[in-house]
């Protein structure tokens, strides 16, 4: 039989909701939350600002030296108001080098890595070159040391003057430094450490760290501008 509900709305009400059966159970908006790389602002404004009340959004930039970035508050009167953020974030193959950082290899370490990311460099007979050296450097001094009566006294200067004569004071690589950018290439030193019987190596570069300092700044101003043409009416506030 067909059943028969009579309803009627008070004053005010618009919505009429019914329930039949294992509904799907009611939840709150979820809040839009979104981040990605430096242009992913600039990327979710071309596409969404028709939808956006641009005189009720907002721009947050920060140009801290560790923490760069460009946020987009949307509807930011609201609990539920979205927000989309865009971050420097350097490329993952730049950031396993450690150049810059301090970062310690074994030779023997460093001439596997080397191997495993010759990619990075722009020849790759140039990498398995420096793979080859680095790999024969403690047999070659080994080979020396045992030319020598008085290995203790002269065994750390004997080193260092191997060091000097078979490892590339720099080789260069050829790679993004940021994610999202194209390859950079850069010249890079191999700085050796000898500690008696032990070696150590770190890379450190000067022209990377131009082209890190120089990028960051640079790439925010450049993705402020093109926002400002894509949405001019959103007020961007540093930080």
């Amino acid at each position: 039989m067909e059943q028969k509900i009579n309803i009627q709305a008070g004053e005010g009400h618009t919505d009429l909701i019914i329930r039949e059966g294992e509904a799907i159970p009611l939840k709150e908006p979820k809040i839009l939350k979104l981040m990605g790389i430096l242009s992913c602002v600039l990327a979710f404004l071309k596409q969404r600002v028709a939808l956006i009340n641009q005189k009720a959004a907002h721009i947050l930039v920060n140009r801290d030296k560790n923490s760069m970035s460009i946020t987009l508050k949307l509807d930011e009167t609201d609990f539920y108001g979205g927000e989309v953020c865009g971050k420097i974030i350097l490329a993952e193959d730049f950031v396993e080098f450690g150049i810059n950082k301090g970062k310690k290899y074994s030779l023997r370490d460093l001439s596997d890595f080397i191997k495993m990311h010759r990619y990075c460099f722009s020849e790759s007979s140039v990498a398995m070159k420096l793979v080859t050296d680095l790999r024969n450097f403690k047999g070659k001094v080994e080979k020396e040391l045992e030319k020598m009566s008085d290995q203790r006294g002269n065994q750390k200067t004997l080193m260092a003057q191997v060091v000097d004569s078979n490892i590339p004071e720099s080789f260069t690589l050829k790679m993004p430094i940021f994610k999202g950018c194209e390859p950079a290439t850069f010249n890079v030193e191999t700085n050796i450490i000898v500690r008696d019987a032990e070696m150590e190596c770190t890379l450190e570069s000067v022209e990377a760290n131009d082209i890190v300092n120089k990028f960051k700044e640079e790439a925010i101003n450049l993705e402020l501008k093109m926002i400002s043409e894509v949405a001019p009416d959103i007020v961007q506030i540093e930080v």
